[in-house]
């Protein structure tokens, strides 16, 4: 049992296996928040963008539903 110090149990299924399934369960968690954040944020900034590029509502509408329905369907 000394050669495995970082593990808790060899035969239980615990410690390296807990360690990856962690660092997983985190790394998505990540790509989760920034993908909120983006869907969180792009509205804040549609004032700016109608102003620069001379948009209308209607394109406006389109842009935003197009930047928000495509994370919809690869957030899980």
């Amino acid at each position: 049992m000394e050669r495995y110090r970082d593990e808790q149990c060899v035969g239980c299924g615990q410690g390296r296996g807990e360690q990856t399934a962690f660092a997983v369960i985190m790394a998505v968690s990540f790509c989760h928040l920034l993908n909120d954040t983006m869907q969180s944020l792009i509205p804040a900034l549609y004032p700016m963008i109608k102003e620069d590029y001379g948009l209308d509502f209607t394109q406006i509408g389109f842009w935003g539903w197009s930047s928000v329905s495509r994370p919809r369907c690869c957030n899980p």
